[in-house]
């Protein structure tokens, strides 16, 4: 059995508002959703997002929306899912990342797209 793609789908408290002193909300966000190269471009993704998107509809509690995180010069993930009806709700200019090169480990910041998308009940 070869594994061609993977979603990885995390559940973190966030505000998605410009309002002040909004509460935090438990919201399900896409983190990773890779698929082997040799597989891209024949449906392997979408099918990944639709059973994501029909799994976290169970989740209790009930979520309405889904979020993605895409880094800011992965091009293709954005399109992605800009393609697949989510749309652009702000980029943090403060996400850090943990990068090894060689022996030595640092972190980074990065600007991170979030993404939206509504589900359908």
């Amino acid at each position: 059995t070869e594994i061609i793609g993977c979603c990885e789908v995390i559940e973190e408290r966030i505000v998605i508002s410009r309002e002040q002193n909004k509460t935090p909300r438990v919201r399900p966000i896409i983190e990773n959703l890779a698929v082997k190269e040799e597989y891209r471009r024949q449906g392997v993704g979408k099918a990944l997002l639709e059973a994501v998107q029909q799994n976290v509809q169970t989740w209790i509690p009930y979520h309405d929306d889904i979020y993605a995180q895409v880094e800011e010069d992965n091009l293709k993930a954005k399109e992605f899912f800009v393609g697949n009806n989510f749309e652009v709700v702000f980029a943090d200019n403060d996400c850090k990342k943990d990068d090894l090169e060689g022996l030595t480990f640092r972190q980074t910041t990065i600007t991170k797209f979030m993404l939206r998308k509504a589900l359908d009940s």
